[in-house]
């Protein structure tokens, strides 16, 4: 049971010492709590960076001193949605697009009524991942286009 005594323990801020205490006594391979578990670890092999086109290049080098990340050219696909920096284009939904066309493809169009084509092409988006098109809102155009 917490005490009052415990409760005002509690309360209280920290000293100096105490936090230099736990701090030097940390695991450095663990994540900070009591649970013990190790922490994760950045791979920075499949790490990687984007910066505008106009930024200069002291500051690229910079980062790729300091997290020892690839620079990448926009757009990169992280988890199937498209990250860029500036304006939206539709070429960056292409392969959403074209994984829409693949399945709809295969399709016999004169065996299958309008309706059945339309349930058939709703049930092809819903297994797509949706949160692409809610994450990332995609332009009326591409919406159009799939």
């Amino acid at each position: 049971m917490v005490t009052d005594e415990h409760n005002k323990n509690l309360k209280a801020i920290p000293t100096m010492e105490e936090l230099r205490t736990v701090v030097f006594l940390m695991n450095p391979n663990s994540a900070a709590g009591p649970d013990g578990m190790n922490g994760q670890l950045i791979n920075r092999d499949k790490s990687n960076f984007m910066v505008p086109s106009n930024a200069f290049n002291s500051t690229v080098r910079r980062i790729k001193k300091v997290t020892g990340f690839k620079q990448k050219n926009s757009p990169i696909t992280y988890l199937g949605c498209p990250l860029y920096i500036g304006r939206q284009r539709i070429i960056y939904y292409s392969e959403l697009i074209a994984k829409v066309v693949a399945r709809i493809a295969g399709w016999q169009a004169k065996l299958i009524s309008y309706e059945g084509r339309v349930t058939l092409i709703k049930h092809v988006i819903q297994a797509l991942p949706i949160h692409l098109l809610s994450a990332s809102s995609p332009s009326a155009t591409t919406i159009k286009q799939i």
